[in-house]
């Protein structure tokens, strides 16, 4: 498929004949790139695997899928770590055929989607690093694709930012990796509505609403993270009990994050996955007359930004004026229209697109930051709703008494903030007067 997508993956595997790392063992069009990258140094080895290998194939409704049951170790700088995996490769058939194949195994806690290759784990233990969150790598289009091809490169960045990040949730009960999840789930919905003319959606009717739940459970989590955030930011302002409610917070936050690696790893999360994966693959499809119909990618994209647009425009403008239910509103919209906006970008690289286009996306960033941070004090400024069901009535009481307190102490802040979101809307709302369809229309002139 064009562009970049998570469920494909290149490799190549070279034998040697001897022990010792040779450049010159690769075929011509991988070695010529080697030997510019190496500089003329010779290749050091830096980590080994040691992997014993049950390779099976199988047909399963016209698709020849090859199955490898790995078990050995990655050695790397005096360390191992296991590898006990199971590999799938797609010989011949559909992706939607190899997904719903494992559908039927079944995956759960103990047989979860990885998108981490040997080697990169490999250059992880040799650097000493644990694994991370990580951000979404960018979407690249092309012009000529069909829209439906467009559709699939996004959703499927998309659900790849998933995929590289909820593990990290898991096994290292990380904040970051919680909102990169959470992130990566908007993109997803985000991607879901823009395309919502264009594309099937009877294979996943329920796949928004999975997804929305999923978010709003991470979202507990990611609730108690700002809490304790604040908390300690204040902690050395406030008198008294402190350490308590820190303490009692940090039972909390173990309590949110028990309950994420129990839904992240459960059979329901690895399904969810894998519908998401084949609702994208066959929602790709589309016969001459719908492509006719959907036009080009370039003024699809354009008309789609153009609406999302239009639903903030105004709010920008007046956003210091907004109460907390319309700035959370604006919040929304303006996530949805930078999204949008980060999908279709690679559509507009001309000089004059280009700058404004970086421009407006940090304008968007800094805007929904502050919307964030006004966010995030409201619900600290609402310490009544927030769950704190792990401890008993009296500690409760504890910690929403101390939060009242430094609620009181925050007030200046939000003032603050307030203007410096204000500003940051304004912003957004400039450079709004160069439009997304002359950048379309400057792409085409272009071209």
């Amino acid at each position: 498929r064009d562009g970049p997508s998570f469920a494909v993956q290149l490799e190549k595997t070279c034998l040697l004949d001897r022990p010792k790392l040779d450049i010159k063992a690769f075929p011509k069009s991988n070695r010529e790139s080697l030997e510019t990258l190496a500089g003329g140094a010779d290749l050091k080895k830096i980590a080994s695997t040691k992997v014993e290998r049950l390779r099976r194939t199988l047909e399963c409704n016209g698709a020849r899928i090859e199955l490898a049951f790995d078990f050995g170790t990655i050695e790397a700088a005096g360390y191992s770590r296991n590898i006990s995996e199971l590999e799938l490769e797609l010989k011949r058939g559909n992706l939607a055929t190899l997904l719903q194949f494992i559908r039927d195994l079944p995956p759960g806690f103990k047989l979860a989607w990885s998108s981490s290759s040997k080697c990169a784990r490999a250059f992880d233990l040799a650097d000493g690093l644990e694994m991370a969150a990580s951000k979404a790598i960018p979407v690249s289009l092309k012009s000529d694709m069909p829209v439906r091809t467009a559709f699939q490169v996004i959703a499927w960045n998309c659900l790849g930012h998933l995929i590289n990040n909820y593990l990290v949730v898991i096994e290292q009960r990380d904040a970051e990796a919680v909102h990169q999840c959470r992130v990566a789930l908007r993109r997803l919905r985000a991607a879901a509505s823009i395309f919502d003319r264009v594309i099937d959606e009877r294979p996943g009717a329920t796949l928004p609403a999975q997804w929305k739940a999923v978010a709003e459970s991470l979202g507990q989590a990611r609730i108690i993270d700002v809490v304790l955030d604040i908390t300690r930011s204040g902690a050395t302002k406030e008198a008294g009990d402190a350490s308590l409610v820190l303490s009692l917070l940090k039972r909390v936050r173990d309590q949110r994050y028990d309950e994420m690696g129990a839904l992240l790893g459960s059979r329901s999360f690895q399904d969810m996955l894998l519908c998401t994966g084949i609702w994208i693959e066959t929602n790709g499809l589309a016969s001459s007359a719908a492509k006719e119909k959907e036009g080009t990618l370039s003024k699809f994209a354009a008309g789609s930004v153009r609406t999302l647009r239009s639903r903030v425009e105004k709010d920008c403008r007046r956003v210091s004026k907004l109460g907390n239910r319309q700035r959370h509103r604006l919040r929304i919209r303006l996530k949805s229209y930078r999204y949008g906006t980060e999908f279709f970008s690679s559509l507009f690289q001309t000089p004059r697109s280009k700058g404004h286009l970086e421009t407006l996306l940090d304008a968007q960033e800094k805007l929904q930051d502050r919307l964030g941070e006004l966010n995030d004090l409201s619900v600290f400024g609402r310490c009544k709703h927030i769950d704190l069901s792990p401890l008993n009535a009296i500690d409760q009481a504890i910690v929403r008494t101390y939060l009242k307190r430094m609620n009181r102490s925050q007030r200046s802040s939000v003032d603050n903030l307030r203007a410096s979101t204000g500003r940051a809307g304004r912003k957004v709302a400039r450079l709004e007067q160069f439009k997304w369809h002359d950048l379309a229309q400057l792409r085409t002139s272009n071209q």
